[in-house]
């Protein structure tokens, strides 16, 4: 009986949590960027035009994130010894001893 108490309180309390750290997140504003506009031309190099720097900022990462997306997946997948996913069992041959392991613990 003692352990039902318990855990029911827990679940309340838990619910209760959740709920106010989603009200919290809810009340918070989005931050504002004004007009971003992204443009590239005939060599697709892009143009960011935008009213604040915070929004220029936003423009070029988003430019960065379409041209180099490949990149940071491959490299992602690299720093988590995690390339045989997409390349095989021929990247299992060829990584050996990298991997999270032996690259990020050892630091």
């Amino acid at each position: 009986m003692r352990t039902f108490l318990t855990d029911r309180k827990r679940l309340v309390f838990g619910v209760v949590f959740l709920l106010a750290v989603s009200w919290i997140a809810i009340g918070q504003a989005a931050p504002e960027y004004g007009r971003v506009e992204l443009l590239r031309d005939s060599w697709g190099v892009p143009n960011v035009f935008a009213a604040t720097d915070e929004g220029a900022m936003c423009g070029l990462g988003y430019a960065c994130a379409q041209d180099r997306g490949f990149q940071m997946h491959y490299f992602l997948r690299m720093m988590q010894g995690r390339m045989a996913e997409v390349f095989g069992d021929v990247e299992k041959k060829r990584a050996g001893g990298t991997g999270p392991k032996t690259t990020l613990e050892h630091d």
